[in-house]
């Protein structure tokens, strides 16, 4: 059995990227998220 898993994708960079991201993030309806960093 296979499940498809469609993900909005929503990429930024930079300097300030991770704090942008939080405002993102806290202003959606969304359940859960993945947030992926290299830092």
């Amino acid at each position: 059995m296979s499940f498809m898993l469609a993900l909005p994708k929503i990429s930024l960079h930079g300097a300030g990227a991770i704090g942008d991201m939080v405002k993102l993030v806290a202003g959606k309806q969304w359940g859960k998220a993945l947030i992926v960093t290299d830092g």
